[in-house]
């Protein structure tokens, strides 16, 4: 769960620090989507070379209208343990000190 009252803070197990996700299209146009993805699951394997996930979204509002879905998207965030420092973030998918998903 995500901790909104004290970022720094460990509350409960599993407590987590995400201020965005960004879905990215072929042409650089970004939206930002955290409010309406409803799961964001990550997998890392031992035997894999990369870290792959699946995202859910309820789109009531037709959000992505304005950034259609054709396969070539990047999904830029940072999720991170509350209180650790930046260079110690789990997931490090932003544009400028990580690598951002790539969707199919």
């Amino acid at each position: 769960m995500a901790n909104t009252d004290s970022p720094d803070k460990i509350e409960f197990a599993g407590d987590y620090n995400l201020s965005n996700i960004i879905l990215q299209n072929h042409e650089g146009e970004a939206v930002d989507i955290k409010a309406i993805v409803i799961e964001l699951n990550i997998y890392e394997g031992i035997t894999k070379n990369a870290m792959s996930g699946t995202l859910v979204v309820v789109d009531t509002q037709n959000v992505i209208s304005k950034l259609p879905i054709i396969g070539q998207e990047r999904l830029i965030f940072k999720l991170a343990t509350p209180g650790a420092h930046e260079s110690t973030h789990i997931v490090d998918a932003s544009e400028k000190t990580g690598h951002p998903f790539s969707c199919i």
